[in-house]
């Protein structure tokens, strides 16, 4: 029998816009599991299990979401969270209409761009999925076109692939890349298999250089150039269909 922890079940039903509400809603004795009340958002759920919630003093009997599954090429001038401030890539989610307004409330990103950077970006509400991507053990590769400020060489390239030292909000880290192969004298194609904020860009300013264009052309074996966008900036895709072109 299939289990779901029930933060995430919360979400897959599409009731809540924020992670933190369902929780909140959770602890303050507001879910219900087959009749009983769970305040622990990390109880683990059948997705036979009857769960609700109290909405007014009333019950309201939750369903689960359908796994859904979208690439998109996202372009430059939107941020890959909630925003109320700035464009945000769930503006562009909200503009699907081939998927219901409750599951496209179901959706997150899986791993974030930054705002001006353009490139894949995969939208899910399958949780499992994105652990299997996100989680460091599983070295999933991220390749990036980087244009730079500066001319680059060889050496330039050497120093990437054999590690360099970045400074993040969280500290030191040693990062290198896979591969890293010249395009043209200020542009090369980079493949990382790890996931710093900033990492890509950080690198090349410890190599005495400056990003000044990024595009992440593929992750895992999943590339850009070989999706069938038909005009758009997004597909949406089954399970397997995916799985079969990241793995």
């Amino acid at each position: 029998m299939a289990k779901i922890r029930l933060r995430a079940y919360l979400m897959r039903s599409g009731e809540f816009g924020k992670a933190h509400d369902a929780i909140v809603l959770a602890k303050f004795g507001k879910i219900l599991v087959n009749g009983k009340i769970v305040r622990n958002p990390e109880f683990s759920v059948k997705t036979k299990d009857k769960v609700e919630f109290i909405d007014k003093g009333q019950r309201k009997l939750l369903k689960l979401k359908p796994f859904t599954y979208i690439v998109f090429n996202k372009p430059a001038g939107f941020v890959c969270q909630k925003s109320k401030v700035e464009s945000s890539i769930y503006e562009l989610i909200d503009q699907i209409r081939e998927i219901d307004f409750e599951t496209r409330k179901t959706l997150f990103c899986v791993g974030r761009l930054d705002k001006d950077t353009e490139g894949l970006v995969i939208v899910t509400n399958d949780g499992r999925l994105s652990d299997r991507l996100m989680k460091p053990e599983s070295h999933i590769t991220k390749t990036y076109l980087v244009k730079a400020d500066m001319d680059l060489s060889q050496d330039d390239l050497i120093k990437l692939k054999g590690g360099v030292t970045i400074k993040s909000e969280d500290g030191k880290h040693f990062v290198k890349a896979l591969e890293a192969k010249l395009l043209g004298e200020k542009s090369t194609e980079l493949v990382i298999d790890e996931g710093k904020k900033r990492q890509v860009k950080l690198m090349f300013e410890a190599i005495g250089n400056k990003v000044v264009y990024l595009k992440r052309v593929g992750i895992g074996n999943l590339r850009l150039e070989n999706l069938d966008f038909k005009g758009r900036n997004y597909i949406i895709l089954e399970r397997q269909e995916l799985e079969k072109l990241l793995f």
